[in-house]
């Protein structure tokens, strides 16, 4: 037999023995459990101490005999340290047992192979002989301790079993040193909020859980964790030192103690009973411990009633009692920085004066409020208003930039001391330029803040953004997890639109010069200093190519892509426009505008993605509307000819644009124009904003479909807010346009929708003209529109000309815009309906009789043409 393989025999049979020694020793520690717990835990832990001692012990001489070192009395090298509720001396009979191994550097070979032997033994013995859970933790010295907030906790407990005391007094300093007294406070007020409220919430409930209910173990525990943060001593001494202080009286103290032991003789009577880790007092339990506990009635019989009403008193006090060691703790003065300290949450100054002379120490205060997740103090806030003209004089100073500059990279998690610089005047002193803006309207009846409140508010949506807490946003926290440099989206956030203090020139010009000079001034490096410039000058792009493109051209991708030059520019820019659009007012950030958007932005992501700037889309296409296909047709819902038929034939950007899932319903919609004429599907996504309109007949060849639609839809007060119109070529062409309409602000309710199905055939089928309809209804045709723009744009697109039409949002425009394309004989591809306030921007991609784009000339006739038609004017020659 091989030396390592009588060396792993040896170990195995060391580890069983160790196995059974504590399995027999928690046995007789248990055997006769009181209602105070502390000797059986006491007599337990000491067993385990001793066995895991002579454990590391045993590992320690089998290294030293392996390197040919002399084998020594102690441990060298390294300190085995108890944690947790090992740590403590509180075990019942299947805790998990928490160990840890400090060693001051990793190059100790001896101390290495010790652990390994250890760790081990510690798996057969621990894990397989007492069928408990075992944590098991590794600490160099000579690096920064990198653990979270639930492993100091832990570690607050720990005392050492073996090995050098001086290790683990450097651990015990490095641990205090992470253990930032109002961070911890608050990560321990939240966890243990969170665990409560999953526990019942309250002490009264009828299954309580030892443990993590209120009033359970761990409320006394946190509550002593916190106090260890605020008063730098181990939980272990806590109360005791409160009670010194005079803060928690004695016999309070006594009683706590009294009902914790309570608690835990409950708990390991538990276990006992389960042969397992188990911390619910089940109903089904609550006889049995009773019974075990002696409790009975006259009669005999186990008296519940009793023990559990002993239960719900200890529950009660030790709720009590950590409830006022966490007051405690938040009234104390944790001293945070030079000169400032947390108390109640805030933050508070020890020398309000000393603010009026710097304005770095104003912006360490708002670093310090942003560190530790505090408000400002209301004397401290006092203090920053009176030092503002201090920070107006002192903005060349580079400590007050590199200060400032740190509030913003931390992100949109920043952006809430932002607004405490706002409201004491330190930000519109220290940025003059946005404090211009603060006081300035936009001008538009869309915009419901002030320029300046605008700005703030888009910084303030950014961190809704980043954190994604509703679904249809989820997708954003993961654009942001691939961004570095935040600061460089929140200062383009802050000034986008601080150009609109100057009326005479075009805001975002004039916005990316002013965010260029101070992006500049704070020392941002030059590189970034062109990306904040550059995102401010572009921040209209993105929902601009949404609302008015074809986001399935690729000239509209190409285009974009040149625009944004990078996926990482991208990102940004498609941040900013969601966060500007949802900080101007309610109802400007609609579901259509977010899918717009976001299909925008995930197209020109793929588009930048690609090898080549310019790419051949034909096998993409081919390639999707195979697999299309194919999922329709292993779906098996729909007549496989169907399927097909409609796959082939349907043009290229309805593939692109449209989910399988819709081309489905579209096919099944088709199937019927056997039998009627138009096939109408009004369909109310629950939670959307909007009514899906879709209708499908045969194409007769004749502009002025769309046209129709619109008259039926004005008829009825209805409102169109986005609309894809396609044509399925073939024998009998057949149109399929699906529109996004809303009836007064919501979705259109069932009888509406009837009394559209019913006007839409009448003007379809039943050779009503539109205008007869409009009459009926009370619905005049616009003779005269407030256009303000009206443009052909042939370089929009390769397959269309598209005409741009803004002007004041009036009911019936819509009609009136595409009732005047089916008089010049245009026909309608797709049209992207925007409204803004009481603005509308829409975009009516359009071919002529022949399905073909217009030329140059075509397009600047038809301009001049339809601006005369809808603004009263005279005819063009």
């Amino acid at each position: 037999m091989a030396i390592n393989e009588r060396a792993v025999l040896a170990r195995q049979e060391y580890a069983a023995v160790v196995g059974r020694r504590l399995a027999a020793a928690r046995d007789a520690a248990f055997a006769d459990l009181r209602d105070d717990c502390r000797p059986a835990m006491e007599a337990y832990v000491s067993a385990v101490d001793s066995a895991l001692n002579r454990i590391f012990r045993w590992a320690h001489g089998r290294a030293s005999e392996e390197l040919g070192l002399p084998v020594g009395e102690g441990l060298s090298g390294l300190a085995v340290v108890a944690a947790g509720g090992y740590g403590r001396h509180s075990l019942a009979p299947y805790s998990d047992i928490d160990v840890a191994v400090v060693v001051p550097h990793e190059e100790d070979a001896r101390a290495q192979a010790a652990i390994s032997h250890a760790w081990h033994i510690l798996n057969d013995a621990v894990h397989r002989g007492l069928g408990v859970e075992y944590g098991y933790a590794y600490y160099r010295l000579d690096e920064p301790l990198d653990v979270d907030e639930r492993t100091l906790s832990a570690l607050l407990d720990s005392r050492l079993l073996a090995g050098s005391p001086e290790l683990l007094a450097r651990l015990d300093r490095e641990v205090f040193r992470l253990l930032e007294g109002p961070l911890f406070l608050q990560w321990n007020a939240e966890t243990r909020r969170m665990a409560r409220e999953k526990a019942g919430g309250v002490v009264h409930v009828q299954e309580p859980d030892l443990k993590q209910s209120p009033g359970g173990l761990r409320d006394l525990q946190c509550a002593l964790w916190s106090a260890s943060s605020v008063w730098r001593r181990k939980p272990a001494a806590m109360l005791a030192y409160l009670v010194e202080l005079d803060e928690i009286p004695a016999e309070v103290a006594r009683s706590a103690q009294e009902a914790q032991d309570f608690l835990w003789a409950v708990r390991s009577r538990l276990h006992l009973l389960a042969g397992r880790k188990r911390d619910v007092l089940s109903l089904d339990a609550h006889e049995e411990v009773a019974k075990a506990f002696g409790m009975r009635e006259g009669s005999g019989a186990p008296d519940t009633p009793a023990f559990m009403a002993r239960y719900y008193a200890s529950a009660e006090l030790l709720e009590q009692v950590s409830r006022q060691i966490l007051g405690l703790c938040e009234s104390a003065r944790i001293g945070v920085g030079d000169g400032y300290y947390v108390c109640e949450r805030a933050l508070h100054t020890r020398n309000a004066p000393r603010m009026s002379t710097s304005a770095a120490i104003v912006w360490h205060g708002l670093e310090l409020a942003l560190k530790y997740n505090v408000e400002l103090s209301r004397p401290l806030a006092r203090s920053m208003e009176a030092a503002t003209e201090t920070v107006r004089a002192q903005r060349d100073d580079p400590a007050a930039a590199r200060l400032f500059l740190n509030i913003l990279r931390r992100g949109p998690q920043g952006v809430r001391v932002l607004r405490a610089a706002q409201e004491t005047g330190v930000l519109q002193a220290y940025l003059p330029e946005f404090g211009l803006a603060m006081r300035v309207t936009p001008g538009e009846q869309l915009h419901q803040y002030t320029v300046g409140e605008h700005l703030l508010r888009t910084a303030e949506r950014l961190r809704v953004l980043e954190e994604g807490p509703v679904p249809e946003l989820g997708h954003h926290s993961e654009v942001y997890a691939e961004l570095d440099r935040p600061e460089v989206l929140l200062l383009a956030a802050l000034l986008h639109d601080v150009g609109r203090i100057d009326p005479t020139r075009d805001h975002s010009e004039v916005s990316a010069e002013t965010a260029e000079r101070v992006a500049r001034h704070l020392g941002l490096p030059e590189a970034e200093v062109g990306t904040v410039a550059l995102l401010v000058r572009k921040h209209l792009l993105l929902d601009r190519v949404a609302s008015l493109r074809d986001v399935t051209d690729e000239l509209t991708l190409r285009h974009v892509a040149e625009a944004v030059g990078s996926v990482d520019f991208l990102r940004r820019l498609y941040l900013l426009t969601c966060a500007d659009i949802m900080a101007v007012g309610p109802g400007l950030w609609t579901d259509v505008r977010r899918e717009q958007l976001e299909d925008l932005y995930f197209r020109v992501l793929a588009y930048l993605l690609e090898d080549s700037p310019v790419r051949d889309l034909e096998e993409d296409i081919a390639r999707l509307r195979e697999r299309t296909m194919e999922t329709l047709l292993q779906s098996r819902r729909l007549p496989a000819e169907a399927v097909t038929r409609h796959c082939r034939l349907m043009p290229d950007d309805y593939i692109l644009a449209t989910p399988a899932g819709m081309i489905g319903v579209h096919i099944s919609l088709i199937e019927r124009l056997a039998e009627e004429p138009t096939v109408i599907d009004v369909y109310n996504a629950e939670g959307s904003q909007y009514t899906e309109l879709t209708v499908v007949r045969h194409d007769n060849a004749l502009p002025g479909l769309f046209s129709r639609l619109c008259a039926a839809l004005y008829a009825n007060d209805a409102d169109i807010h986005s609309a894809a119109i396609h044509t399925r070529v073939g024998e009998r062409a057949i149109v399929v346009d699906t529109l996004q309409v809303s009836w007064r602000g919501r979705p259109i309710p069932e009888r509406r929708a009837e009394a559209i199905c019913a006007d839409l055939r009448e003007v379809l089928d039943g050779g009503v003209h539109p205008e007869e309809l409009l009459t009926r209804k009370g619905r005049p045709r616009l003779t005269s529109l407030e256009i303000r723009t009206l443009q052909a744009h042939n370089d929009w697109s390769d397959r269309n000309t598209v005409f741009e039409v803004a002007g004041r949002d009036q009911l019936g425009l819509l009609y009136c815009v595409t009732a005047a394309f089916a008089q010049r004989g245009l026909n309608i591809t797709t049209a992207k309906i925007t409204t803004r306030g009481d603005r509308a921007e829409d975009a009516f991609h359009v071919t002529n009789a022949a399905g073909e784009k217009l030329s140059d000339e075509e397009a600047a006739t038809t301009e001049r043409a339809l601006l005369a038609l809808l603004t009263g004017g005279p005819a063009p020659p």
